[in-house]
């Protein structure tokens, strides 16, 4: 019963700005949205934040990429995003997941 709605917010060739991202959180969060999974390390833009916070406002939840650069540590702490590593087909931390105590969701 659930409905998709897919916001490309990214060029042709892959790049997005963080203004782009903020743009197509706040347009589904005032179409309806209640979940957003945003598939790209942005949480700790303050342009993305303010984004996240409208969508949260409306009722929503953002899950966002932890990132691929295999650090061991995240950014910053985001208590507006769910924060998500990665885990391979044994469910172990893939190798270029960012880890670290501030990611929320392995």
């Amino acid at each position: 019963g659930c409905r998709i709605m897919p916001i490309r917010v990214s060029d042709p060739t892959g790049y997005c700005s963080f203004s782009a991202i903020a743009s197509g959180l706040q347009f589904a969060a005032d179409n309806g949205a209640r979940v957003a999974n945003v598939s790209v390390a942005a949480y700790m833009s303050a342009t993305v934040t303010t984004a996240v916070q409208y969508f949260r406002g409306r009722g929503g939840v953002v899950c966002m990429s932890a990132g691929n650069d295999g650090s061991a540590t995240a950014a910053s702490n985001n208590p507006n995003v769910l924060v998500v590593g990665a885990t391979d087909s044994q469910d172990m931390v893939c190798t270029w997941s960012v880890r670290g105590q501030e990611i929320d969701l392995v």
